[in-house]
């Protein structure tokens, strides 16, 4: 059985704010770039989408665990959890032994430590709230023959091929349309681990992970890396750091293509909506990331949720 993990936070939550503002108390030396930019906690409901398409699309799954900071989307009542087979995960439960970390606005640092979330099966996709599966999957996209298939792209380890890669990515960014993003994660201090050897940028994608080999990679590293409230200099991307380990090892290799990217940030409403259509309509294109939706107009978010809308409603029934 495959499970998921979903990370969430309602950072508009009053309580929420206050708590950021009295642990932020204007440090800002060693942060990482935009750590404290409130788009990084904002929800304007895509968590609704996020679970009912994943469901619908994923049926397969086991259990859905929602991991948040003391709340829950207005929507999941107790009924709703059942029906769509959500356990809400706080993060006291995951910080445990670790308590003098929280509260935490750190995604990195919650990543950390999802391998601890209790009955988590060994197998399990992560992703954010704002990852939306559109198209129907099966459990061999991720996890083929004990593989991971994790999405995204694999630059050489050889310094010189490093470099000639890296220019033909600029290139093409040249001369793709002008509002061009790629939808590649940045790396953090996990780069440094990662010299000199073939290494995987992760795409804005659902990632395949295993508990044990988290467990096994992050020994020694857990408290380290979650003493950070906020997105430091200092820290590695555990999930990252998870996909490179298992890709020396042998245990995944790249897998398709199949995501979109949108960054409501860096591109127009007009792109975005247009794009948000491409994608749906391409067969290849199994699941897309819409970032920062609260950075983009009251229209364009509409519009855009009015998609997702359209396609669980032509998606057929809820699998009970």
């Amino acid at each position: 059985m495959v499970d998921a993990v979903v990370t969430w936070v309602d950072g508009d939550d009053p309580e929420h704010c206050r708590e950021r503002i009295r642990f932020l108390d204007g440090r800002a030396e060693g942060l990482g770039r935009e750590a404290t930019d409130a788009t990084r906690f904002r929800s304007k409901g895509e968590i609704y989408y996020c679970l009912h398409l994943l469901r619908q699309n994923a049926s397969w799954i086991r259990k859905v665990f929602l991991v948040t900071d003391r709340q829950r989307p207005d929507f999941l009542t107790p009924e709703e959890e059942v029906r769509l087979g959500v356990t809400v995960v706080d993060h006291r439960e995951i910080f445990r032994d670790y308590e003098d970390a929280l509260p935490t606005f750190n995604s990195l640092s919650i990543e950390t430590v999802l391998h601890r979330i209790p009955g988590l099966d060994d197998e399990f996709l992560y992703l954010n709230d704002d990852i939306f599966l559109l198209k129907p999957v099966v459990p061999s996209e991720f996890f083929a023959d004990r593989v991971a298939l994790w999405r995204g792209l694999i630059w050489p380890g050889n310094p010189v091929a490093f470099r000639v890669q890296r220019k033909l990515r600029r290139l093409q960014k040249r001369w793709a349309r002008r509002w061009y993003v790629d939808g590649l994660v940045g790396f953090c201090y996990e780069r440094h681990w990662l010299r000199g050897r073939d290494h995987l940028q992760l795409g804005h994608a659902l990632h395949p992970m295993r508990r044990s080999l988290l467990t096994e990679c992050l020994e020694g590293r857990i408290a380290a890396n979650v003493r950070y409230r906020f997105r430091h200099a200092d820290q590695f991307n555990p999930v990252t750091l998870a996909a490179n380990y298992e890709l020396g090892r042998g245990m995944a290799r790249l897998g398709p293509r199949d995501w979109g990217y949108l960054d409501c940030k860096k591109e127009p409403g007009e792109a975005i909506c247009r794009k948000m259509a491409e994608f749906i309509d391409d067969p290849k294109v199994r699941m897309v990331c819409v970032q920062s939706m609260d950075r983009a107009s009251p229209e364009v978010a509409e519009e855009l949720k009015s998609m997702l809308q359209q396609v669980l409603d032509g998606g057929g029934a809820l699998h009970e």
